[in-house]
């Protein structure tokens, strides 16, 4: 350590960094996101509100994924919604009457144990809109995941 020269100027900032302690944050040099698996939104052809967020949503946008382990269909479901919290993830049941309107789909159940476990264990996962087509009278919606590594 004693041949590592520091500029005068970057003198204080290095001492500063130093006196902090454990509380100073330093971002990791290769954080990065991992793509997981692409899939289609499951249940879209439920949704009351499809027809009116479809419009809106273009290639690229950010969708959240949102655990629901309550869900009395599926204990590893995971809802899809608009990064500002428009929902886009349905799965048709009365006990979801009050958002309903919102909703336009889940990641498919074949796809969602593995995710889920994820997500439970604390980990940040979440999609991008990679594609979007009517079909006949049905609007589809792929998504890739991605499992944001911090």
């Amino acid at each position: 350590m004693e041949n590592l020269m520091i500029p005068p100027n970057e003198q204080e900032l290095v001492t500063a960094l130093h006196n902090m302690g454990e509380d100073i944050e330093i971002p990791m040099p290769f954080e990065r996101d991992i793509f997981l698996f692409g899939t289609e939104i499951a249940g879209t052809q439920y949704a009351k509100n499809i027809e009116k967020l479809y419009d809106f949503l273009n290639e690229g946008d950010l969708v959240a994924l949102v655990r629901e382990p309550d869900n009395p269909h599926d204990e590893y479901a995971i809802r899809i919604e608009t990064a500002d919290s428009t929902l886009i993830g349905y799965y048709p049941s009365e006990a979801f009457q009050t958002i309903k309107d919102k909703e336009l789909g889940y990641i498919p159940r074949i796809n969602n144990k593995i995710i889920a476990r994820l997500m439970d264990a604390g980990k940040i996962i979440y999609g991008v809109i990679r594609h979007k087509e009517i079909v006949g009278d049905q609007r589809k919606i792929v998504v890739k995941v991605y499992l944001k590594e911090i």
